[in-house]
This record gives structure tokens, C-alpha cells and sequence, in this order.
């Protein structure tokens, strides 16, 4: 049997060849969805969130509530399983989702669940917010993205230890462990920024407090029950992740720059969709990070007929990973082939789903083109409404055009600094623009990063508004 002879690390030769070929933070297809309608959807509010937060917390106390009660009986056996679960697996999806900052209207919010959420996890919050940075730039593209969880040809030894946290946590705890002391895997040192590992030593640091103290309260209390309520659910009340994350990515696309060919959307009923935030909808999660979760049906809908079928359930989406796995093990390469179940009419669109304005070259004949061209029509000032922006395009030059929530205008450069993406498909709130990619924000007055993963403000322009068109002021 041949095995495939790839490297799947993020610094070995694979992350040269992806380079090369233009795979790294590149162009991918996006459904298009009118701009109207991607505003709405990508509205953040605090009250669904809230709701569900509480109700997880409160589904946690009570059922830590009846663990504690039953220690020392049979009946702690159920009691635990259910607190594990909601603990070390019903964790991870809170995680996600408060790590793109979208769960929550309030930053606070996201950042406070986040971190908690992470410790339960047994993730350190600081390097795994950019190692998903990096997953959403280079989904499922070998030598980039440092969440391929299941390389080729797939074992499934790993996801059954994983089940109790024996794959990824042990390696996890020795990679804290180093980053109190402030020493990086080669893997951080590609993906963290230098700003960001000050702070990853700090998580780290109380990470470890935590779980000395726990250890502690054990040996002083002569009882194993402090451990079975902290460090001990992320061990074995893990299986439930490993349940909803083997329907991801596993057995499709490597190197494919289409979320629809490398992620599924399978369909879960309303108790999975509450633990699991909705990431059932997983294509059109990757496709639209900026969406909230609890808009994601909403968006499914949007774009469903752009998509391959869903699939119906567990069994469909398992069935079809069984299959791969056996293909792989005496065909390590193969993979599920999905792009024949793709609408012939959503096969390539590499610029998503905006249309720029015409550019002003178009409608001048390029007279000017190069030299100091002043003040340029950008199109008719009636097509911005407020807190929107619309594209324009000069040259080789891409401008993003804004009008905020009191009617002023304001102009930035139009794509994002940390990955070239356009900001002309982000959302604007409160004087800021989020990336549609990576939910980096600017200030769109100033043009600063004020919101991670951005980190290099954008040039502002100057824009007017007279007789009823839009005019920016642009030189070379």
C-alpha cells in the first residue's frame, strides 16, 4: 500500500507548495447573496446568545448540583456524564462562536464566555483565537491550516481517543505549560503574533493556577471530586465534540478554494442545533463567519440552492466518512468528490458576491489614468444608505465608501490589511467596519485596527456628496 506522503505540519514542505500554488489567504468562491439581505443577516444581537448562555449555565449547575448530591453512588455515574458533557464538549461550539466575536452584540460579552469557555475546552485562548484566524484564511489547505483533524489516509483510533481527550489534550497541557515560561511550538511562532504571546503566557499562567489549586483542593479535601468538576470534564465529557466535529471536514476536499466542496451542512434537530450553536450549518458557517449563529438558518436558506444537497442526518454524514476511511486504506489519496453536486450556475466566482461600482476609468476612458486625479464620481449617492458601504474601484485601486448611522460620508482603502479581503461585503456597527473573513474591525473615521485579527490601519480618503452622486478624492 502507498501512503501518502504528505506532511500535514504548518512548517514543513507542504506550506511551500501551498504558497506557490496560491493557496495561502487566497480568493475563494462565496454565494452570492444580495447586500441587503447579508446586512440583515449579519445584525448582532445580545438576546439570543443570553438566552442560551443562561440556559447552558443553568444546565450545568443543576446537573453538578445532582453530581454532588450522588457522589459516592451509582447515581453519580448519569449525573456526571451529563455535567461532563455540558462541560468538556457543550463547551467547544460556545467557544467557537464567542471567538469570532459573533455570538454577542457586546464585545465584553464574547471575550468573557470565550476565555471560559476555552479553559473548559482545554484550549488557551490566545494562540487558538489565531490558529482558527488561520483555519477560516486556509480552510482544509495542507501546510496551512493547523485544524486538519483528519489527514490522509484517516485512523480512526485517533477521533476514539480523542472521545476522551487523549489525542489533543496531552499535547495541549505540555504546549501551556511551555507558554508560561514564554516558549512557543515552531507551530505558534508561525501563526501568533509577537504582540499576542505576552497575553498567551498570562492565559497560560492562569490556566496552570487554576489547575494547581484544583489539585490541591483534592489533596486537602482526600477526594477525587474537585477533579471530577474541574480538569476532569474536559477528559471525559469530550465525546460529544468528537461526535459533532468527525461531520465537519473529514474525508472531503484537501487544496480546494470552495467551502462547499471541504465542509458539510448536515441537519440536526433542536436539542443538537442548542448544544451545538447551529455549526451543523458548517458550509455556510465557513462561508459567512461575520453571520451569527443563531442566523444561520436563516442564511441556509439564502443560499441553499447554490449548495449540494444537505445531509439528512448523523447517519448519512457517517456513512459517507466509514466509506472514505475504508477507500483510504488501500487508496490513501482518495477523497468524496462533491463537486458534480454543485449548481451548475455557482461554479466559479473568485470575487464573491460584490459587484463593484463601475470604475471611474470606465466612464472617462482612462484619460487620467496614473496622474493626480482629484475629486472622481463614485457612483449615485441614493445606492449608500446609512451604516452601509459600497466598493470602488480607480485604477488598481480598491476604495471602500461609507455612510454612517447620523448620514455622514467617510472612505478607506477597501481591502482589509490583515488579508486583502474585501471590506465592501463586512458589516458596519458603531462607527466600525468588521472584516467579512476574520472579524478584524476598523474605525472607519481614523482608518484604525481596533479589533484582532487586524492589525494595520487603513488609509482614509476624502468623499463629498454633491447633486446627488457620490465623489471621492483620489490621487496616485
Amino acid at each position: 500500500m502507498n501512503i501518502a506522503a504528505k506532511d500535514y505540519s504548518i512548517i514543513g514542505p507542504e506550506r511551500a507548495s501551498a504558497i506557490h500554488r496560491g493557496l495561502a489567504d487566497a480568493d475563494w468562491y462565496v454565494t452570492p447573496v444580495p447586500r441587503d439581505k447579508m446586512r440583515e443577516l449579519m445584525q448582532r444581537r445580545n438576546g439570543p446568545a443570553i438566552r442560551d448562555t443562561l440556559l447552558w449555565f443553568a444546565l450545568l449547575g443543576g446537573s453538578g448540583y445532582l453530581a454532588h448530591l450522588s457522589f459516592g453512588t451509582w447515581w453519580m455515574v448519569p449525573a456526571f456524564f451529563v455535567y461532563g458533557t455540558l462541560y468538556g464538549s457543550v463547551s467547544d461550539a460556545r467557544w467557537h462562536e464567542c471567538g469570532h466575536r459573533t455570538a454577542f452584540k457586546s464585545t465584553w460579552m464574547n471575550d468573557t464566555v470565550y476565555y471560559l469557555a476555552s479553559f473548559m475546552d482545554w484550549r488557551e485562548a490566545v494562540s487558538w483565537r489565531w490558529s482558527h484566524v488561520r483555519h477560516h484564511s486556509d480552510t482544509i489547505i495542507v501546510g496551512r491550516d493547523p485544524e486538519i483533524a483528519f489527514p490522509r489516509p484517516m485512523k480512526m483510533r485517533a477521533p476514539l481517543k480523542e472521545c476522551l481527550g487523549l489525542t489533543s489534550n496531552p499535547g495541549e497541557t505540555i504546549k501551556i505549560l511551555r507558554n508560561t515560561i514564554g516558549r512557543f511550538t515552531p507551530e505558534e511562532l508561525d501563526y501568533l503574533p509577537e504582540a499576542e504571546r505576552p497575553k498567551a503566557v498570562r492565559t497560560a499562567r492562569v490556566y496552570v493556577t487554576i489547575w494547581t489549586l484544583t489539585i490541591i483542593a483534592a489533596i486537602a479535601l482526600r477526594s477525587i471530586e474537585p477533579l471530577m468538576f474541574v480538569v476532569g470534564p474536559s477528559f471525559y465529557g469530550r465525546w460529544l465534540l468528537v461526535v459533532y466535529g468527525i461531520t465537519q471536514h473529514a474525508g472531503l476536499a484537501e487544496d480546494a478554494l470552495d467551502h462547499r466542496l471541504n465542509t458539510r451542512t448536515v441537519r440536526m434537530n433542536r436539542l443538537h442545533r442548542f448544544l451545538y450553536l447551529n455549526m451543523n450549518y458548517h458550509t455556510e458557517h465557513h462561508m459567512f463567519p461575520t453571520v451569527p449563529y443563531h442566523a444561520l438558518p436563516a442564511l441556509h436558506e439564502a443560499v441553499k440552492d447554490d449548495y449540494p444537497p444537505v445531509y439528512p442526518g448523523f447517519g448519512s454524514a457517517y456513512r459517507e466518512v466509514w466509506s472514505a476511511y475504508r477507500r483510504q486504506q488501500q487508496e490513501p489519496n482518495f477523497f468524496v468528490d462533491r463537486s458534480a453536486l454543485l449548481p451548475t450556475t455557482g461554479r466559479a466566482n473568485p470575487e464573491g458576491s460584490t459587484t463593484p461600482v463601475e470604475s471611474a476609468d470606465a466612464r472617462t476612458g482612462g484619460e487620467n489614468r496614473g496622474e493626480y486625479e482629484g475629486w472622481v464620481d463614485a457612483g449615485a449617492s441614493v445606492d449608500l444608505v446609512e451604516n452601509d458601504v459600497i466598493r470602488f474601484d480607480r485604477d488598481e485601486t480598491t476604495f471602500a465608501i461609507y455612510r454612517l448611522a447620523d448620514g455622514s460620508l467617510r472612505a478607506t482603502d477597501g481591502l482589509c490589511t490583515h488579508a486583502g479581503v474585501h471590506l465592501c461585503d463586512g458589516l458596519v456597527r458603531d462607527g466600525q467596519i468588521e472584516c467579512p473573513k476574520h472579524n478584524g474591525r476598523f474605525d472607519i473615521t481614523s482608518g484604525e485596527a481596533v479589533g484582532r485579527p487586524a492589525k494595520v490601519a487603513l488609509n482614509v480618503h476624502e468623499v463629498r456628496e454633491l447633486d446627488g452622486r457620490l465623489e471621492l478624492r483620489v490621487s496616485r
